[in-house]
């Protein structure tokens, strides 16, 4: 009987192995109901990031980043505004299928110089979400930069945004909350709840009273949320499961979908349709096990 066992579970593990290694497919929220919020955060043209950043799937090569946009055009997804998804979670109006908002992270002037023109080109809404601890008045010009360290907006360019660019509207990525304590822990675990009322009142003044918020690293705890309601956020987004946002969401901890560098435009694809793949199911599974989010 032992050795009955043991064979089947030889066989299992060679089954689950092989179904791993040919990326299956496994449904994760295909309905059509909902929205798709896609999350970037920084980008460079090819060349650059392979001289710079190869390894690094937070930096996205530009001509991937249009790539995906085009996809989005060509294939009947319809770009939709931070006010529209307010609408839709208060159940007061209703969105197309297939919609859509693309979401950029940290406010890196990437974001302006390369981002930007390939969201007007398409004419898509996206919200920019900026550091506002490390706002300063000038910009740096990306082509004059070193391209192998980050450099963030300017007022300058955020006010340019503002007047010169409706379609995309500026959110807040914290004030200063976006770094890890000397122990590792994030900056808001180490918090307590004036404090961070304090940081995000901060930053949603700076920004004009911005209704739009992401947390630093989609990272927040029950208090986290409280406090950005209170300083006067209506939405508030972060990472889960990679999937879309539906009405039955929580405002204040919605869901995006990470859209990585590494990323081919079938797997971009795929997460935009609610699919993973059976080793990126099993990934969130054993987060799930063990506790982690």
């Amino acid at each position: 009987m032992k050795k009955k066992f043991k064979i089947i579970s030889i066989v299992l593990c060679i089954t689950i192995f092989i179904i791993y290694i040919s990326g299956f497919i496994i449904s994760n929220n295909k309905s059509n109901e909902g929205i798709i919020v896609l999350a970037y955060h920084h980008f460079l043209k090819d060349k650059d990031k392979e001289k710079y950043w190869p390894d690094n799937y937070y930096v996205m090569a530009t001509e991937k980043f249009e790539e995906q946009m085009k996809y989005l055009k060509e294939n009947g997804y319809k770009s939709i505004s931070p006010s529209q998804i307010e609408c839709y979670l208060q159940n007061k109006c209703k969105i197309p299928q297939k919609a859509f908002i693309v979401t950029i992270d940290d406010g890196n002037i990437s974001s302006y110089y390369e981002a930007l023109p390939i969201l007007e080109k398409y004419d898509f809404y996206s919200i920019n979400f900026v550091i506002s601890g490390r706002i300063e008045n000038n910009s740096y010009e990306l082509d004059n930069t070193d391209k192998s360290i980050y450099y963030f907006l300017g007022n300058d360019l955020i006010a340019d945004i503002n007047k010169n660019h409706p379609k995309m509207i500026i959110g807040s990525h914290s004030h200063q909350m976006h770094i890890n304590d000397q122990n590792g822990k994030k900056m808001f675990e180490t918090k307590n709840y004036e404090e961070l009322l304090e940081d995000a009142k901060t930053s949603y003044n700076l920004l004009n009273e911005t209704r739009f918020m992401a947390y630093p690293f989609g990272a927040q705890n029950e208090n986290y949320q409280k406090a950005v309601k209170e300083a006067g956020f209506s939405l508030a987004f972060t990472f889960k499961d990679n999937r879309k946002l539906t009405r039955k969401d929580n405002p204040y901890t919605l869901p995006r979908i990470d859209i990585r560098a590494t990323d081919s435009i079938k797997d971009f694809k795929n997460k935009i349709e609610g699919k993973v793949t059976l080793k990126n199911y099993t990934k969130n599974i054993i987060k799930s096990i063990i506790g982690k989010k």
